[in-house]
């Protein structure tokens, strides 16, 4: 009888290892579907990315080209060329040279001012007639044989400037038609270096040369690359002319090496006949793995590992439950272990803490037993909680004494004098003062002048925790040295604060009227900090 469970657990573990196996097949398969998409989501992303990064140059182009026609615009509004043309309508002759040197002068200070990483913009600025020729030319005399070498750059609808190249691409400038008194009256011509514009603005300090960023222009016989040699990377790229063309191109470079498959990225820069071009392999930017190839890959490989996982499913079933069994059996252990070094670690901190109290309260015990004044701490309903041994050489009344004396401190005070220490001290919590003198009656009849300070003691949190104060023995300082003179009345030295102006009385402070209550405003002082002791090695009231 004990066999027959066997062949029911073996079904049982067959089944289990067949859905266990769909299960996982159906999850590879889900697997490989959502890597496929992800992967041609991320070379979707990966061109846009391209293409961002184009239209971001581009942009910039076209700020900076923008940049170019508002200088050629306010040289145009420059007081020297207004004079040259003025002049030369009246028919004043007699300062045109002058006028030419002041033109080329102010040609030279706009070269010189505008600069790009330190290498001037302007190669070369000119100006010419309505007629073609010269009138300043900052690259030399303007009255040399080329004198009308730029008749073909007159185009009078040029009012807002315009993007020109030259030379097949080789050359780029800015040209602005001048007009004086809404009349055609010449051009101003302006050369830029396009290798600086390349260095400073479409060379990103890549590592890598697969990215070639072109400033082209685009005619009918294809790309005409501005500043540039003819790339052949180039060659079978084309972009129709008409309307400016934006957006990403797939094509096929014929290169010596055999064709390879391009990507261009194409943005037009605005205002202007030129288009920026990134180009790169496709392999670069989309990878060189198309997602079905690597979905097919995947797979084979999923196949090979679901059929190993489905031979070692089984063969790994009972040593699985063999292992839960004795990580559980380890858990407990260290379960158990780390119980016991918490518990360790809570006793060591514990006898860490009374051995810091015990040390704390020896401390705070040699400082305010040894105190040199009398010292008190009495609770809001004005019983004492505390006193130090210097009121037995004050008062002759012993520590023991004072604690079981009713109506602590008075009995020790003069009769006379007792209303008004009553008074300073009946106000828990709100009263304070300084140096308040008294008589004390000693335990042996001898009468003394002391002095009294008090202030309320409060909790962290504010809650008051009764008054502590400081008496000490002014009797040298009072003693009249006539003798048989009465002592003088209490009150003649000190410094305590009556409340609304009546004599006698301790200050109010700005307190709850009672004790228990937080104290309101500012932080409040712990209680070892109450007592501490001050520099004079007194406590500090």
């Amino acid at each position: 009888m004990t066999d027959e469970p066997k062949p029911k657990l073996s079904r049982r573990n067959a089944i289990a290892t067949v859905l266990s196996g769909l299960t996982l097949l159906g999850y590879v398969t889900y697997l490989l579907y959502s890597n496929f998409q992800a992967a041609a989501g991320l070379q979707d992303l990966l061109r846009d990315k391209v293409h961002q990064e184009t239209e971001r140059r581009a942009s910039a182009l076209e700020y900076f080209f923008g940049e170019r026609r508002d200088d050629l615009q306010n040289l145009a509004l420059a007081p020297p060329v207004f004079v040259y043309f003025d002049n030369r309508a009246k028919g004043i002759s007699i300062t045109e040279k002058a006028d030419k040197r002041f033109l080329k002068v102010a040609f030279q200070g706009l070269i010189e001012r505008k600069q790009l990483d330190g290498t001037p913009i302007y190669r070369r600025i000119v100006l010419i007639d309505a007629d073609g020729e010269t009138v300043a030319d900052t690259s030399g005399d303007a009255e040399g044989p080329d004198a009308t070498q730029f008749k073909g750059f007159l185009d009078p609808h040029q009012r807002k400037g315009g993007i020109l190249t030259q030379d097949g691409g080789h050359s780029l400038l800015i040209s602005i038609a001048y007009y004086l008194k809404d009349q055609y009256a010449g051009q101003i011509l302006a050369w830029l270096n396009p290798k600086d514009l390349y260095r400073a603005m479409l060379t990103n300090g890549d590592t890598t040369d697969a990215f070639a960023s072109l400033l082209v222009s685009a005619t009918a016989a294809g790309l005409e690359p501005v500043g540039g040699e003819p790339s052949p990377l180039l060659a079978d790229l084309r972009i129709p002319p008409g309307p400016p063309t934006r957006g990403a191109i797939r094509y096929t470079a014929n290169l010596p090496d055999g064709p390879v498959p391009m990507f261009a990225s194409v943005s037009p820069v605005e205002d202007t006949p030129l288009h920026l071009v990134e180009t790169a392999p496709l392999s670069e930017v989309e990878g060189k793995i198309q997602p079905w190839q690597q979905m097919l890959g995947m797979g084979v490989l999923a196949a090979l590992v679901l059929a190993g996982v489905v031979m070692v499913f089984r063969l790994n079933l009972h040593a699985a439950a063999l292992e839960a069994h004795l990580n559980e059996s380890a858990r407990r252990e260290r379960e158990v272990q780390e119980k016991n070094c918490a518990l360790e670690a809570e006793i060591a901190e514990r006898l860490r803490a009374e051995e810091a109290l015990v040390k704390g309260e020896r401390e705070f015990r040699a400082i305010a037993n040894y105190t040199y004044d009398w010292e008190n701490w009495t609770d809001p309903q004005g019983r004492p909680l505390w006193v130090n041994p210097a009121v037995e050489r004050l008062t002759g009344y012993t520590v023991e004494e004072c604690m079981r004396m009713p109506d602590y401190p008075l009995p020790m005070v003069h009769p006379e004098d007792r209303p008004t220490l009553r008074q300073a001290l009946e106000n828990c919590g709100i009263s304070r003062g300084h140096d308040l003198e008294f008589r004390l009656v000693h335990k042996h009849g001898q009468v003394l002048w002391a002095a009294l300070s008090w202030q309320p003691i409060y909790d962290t949190d504010g809650t008051c925790l009764g008054q502590r104060s400081s008496i000490r023995d002014v009797s040298e300082a009072r003693r009249d040295p006539r003798p048989g003179a009465a002592l003088p009345h209490p009150g003649g030295r000190g410094q305590h604060h009556p409340p609304e102006g009546r004599p006698g009385h301790a200050e109010p402070a700005r307190l709850p009227s009672r004790c228990g209550q937080q104290r309101p405003g500012g932080p409040q002082r712990p209680l070892h900090h109450a007592l501490r002791p001050g520099a004079d090695g007194r406590a500090d009231a």
